[in-house]
């Protein structure tokens, strides 16, 4: 007798309806790495951690203007830098024409409106995704627009509209100066026109930096609440792989188990079969097998005699040492299997 396939798909059967559903959740969730994969997992957490994602995108969002932002502020300063710079290389020649002469302080006058050119190209070329921030535009010198940056619906940033030009320094005199006019009254009218100027910028350069720390705060915080939302939604909605994994390793084991098991079974089955056909048969002696079997003491003798098949006699007499007496018994006993 062996365990035929119907009793084997029994087996599978059995194991089937016990781990079936759990295994393929099980499947599907190391799978995609998701605890939840459809609402009827957990309509519950599906609902919080679908609202708990939205949130976190548009904090994403809000990082990602505030890091627009920083880009903004950082373009900006860096072209006021160079304003800077030009206005203090000006500073310098202005005191140097204070002493020199006629022709020396001509050079520099055209030296310095050559700076001053170089200014306002910085003016009218910096802009960042289009947002010109030193001035209104590349062809309008006019004071530039203020750009708000907005993180969520509750925190916004806005930025200071400046005009960091010569026009909006109070560099327009020196700059349209005529050959032979950088005489020295106008120098040093010109000289309090550049220390303004650079006060001007500077204050210009406080403003963004304000307003990077303003930026650089409100990424700090979004980043904060975004990845305490994140993580709140890995909690809800990723699955634990290794505990998932030990889930489907339990039923390919007792799978495994069951084919073992099956073939087990028969293979001790077939060995018992074959023990049973491996006895000998037993064949009962014939007639002429049997022989003269007599035994003899001082006092008695018994004799049997084989007959023919099932059938048998015995005789037995007892002799007295020493008496004048003799028994003598005689027993005849047939089998058949007629009754007749």
């Amino acid at each position: 007798m062996t365990i035929n396939g119907a009793s084997t798909n029994s087996l599978y059967d059995i194991i089937n309806q016990q781990y079936s559903d759990t295994v393929v959740k099980a499947v599907e969730r190391v799978s995609t790495g998701l605890k939840i994969n459809s609402s009827s997992d957990d309509s519950a957490a599906a609902v919080i951690s679908v609202s708990l994602a939205a949130n976190s995108s548009s904090l994403v969002q809000g990082v990602e203007n505030a890091n627009e932002g920083l880009g903004l502020v950082a373009v900006s300063n860096k072209a006021l830098d160079n304003q800077e710079d030009i206005l203090n290389l000006i500073k310098d020649k202005l005191t140097f024409a204070k002493s020199a002469d006629a022709s020396s302080a001509e050079q520099i006058r055209i030296d310095i409106q050559s700076l001053i050119d170089d200014f306002d190209e910085i003016a009218s070329s910096t802009s960042y995704n289009s947002n010109y921030t030193l001035q209104n535009s590349a062809s309008d010198s006019s004071e530039s627009l203020s750009v708000t940056l907005n993180f969520s619906d509750a925190t916004s940033v806005t930025t200071t509209p400046i005009q960091s030009n010569s026009e909006g320094v109070n560099l327009t005199n020196l700059k349209n100066l005529t050959t032979g006019e950088l005489t020295y009254d106008n120098i040093v009218t010109e000289l309090a026109n550049v220390e303004t100027a650079l006060t001007t910028v500077d204050e210009y350069k406080d403003n963004f930096t304000l307003t990077q720390s303003e930026l650089q705060l409100s990424i700090d915080s979004l980043t904060n609440v975004q990845e305490g939302s994140q993580a709140a939604v890995d909690q809800l909605t990723k699955a634990n792989l290794d505990s998932e994994q030990a889930i489907v390793d339990q039923y390919n084991l007792l799978v495994e188990s069951s084919k073992y098991a099956i073939v087990q079974a028969n293979t001790t089955q077939e060995r018992v079969l074959q023990l049973l056909t491996d006895i000998p048969e037993y064949t009962p002696s014939t007639t002429e097998d049997k022989t003269d079997t007599t035994t003899t003491d001082e006092n008695s003798k018994t004799t049997y005699t084989p007959k023919e098949e099932n059938s048998y006699s015995f005789s037995s007499s007892n002799n007295s040492v020493g008496s004048s007496s003799s028994t003598s018994n005689s027993f005849d006993y047939s089998s058949s299997s007629d009754n007749s």
